[in-house]
């Protein structure tokens, strides 16, 4: 089942310990710097779940069968990482 962005930015409140520029972070989503590559990151989840976008953004995964995110899919060829760009 794929994340909502929901999901996804809750799940980076894990506890995790993340340092920056010399600072520890306790919450990565409220960090303005990171913020936008996590901004970026949800955006491929919401627009994951528009079917406008869906076909170019989600794979079948070879083995389970159930949709991810291309990204995610393990190239076994090079057509595979061709489709990835």
């Amino acid at each position: 089942m794929l994340r909502t962005p929901e999901a996804f930015l809750e799940s980076l409140r894990d506890g995790r310990s993340v340092f920056y520029q010399g600072r520890k972070i306790d919450d990565v989503t409220a960090e303005p710097d990171l913020r936008v590559a996590v901004d970026l990151a949800a955006l491929d989840f919401e627009l994951a779940e528009d079917p406008e976008h869906s076909p170019v953004l989600l794979a079948k995964d070879p083995d389970s069968g159930e949709q991810i995110p291309v990204l995610y899919r393990i190239p076994r060829s090079p057509a595979d990482l061709h489709a990835r760009m």
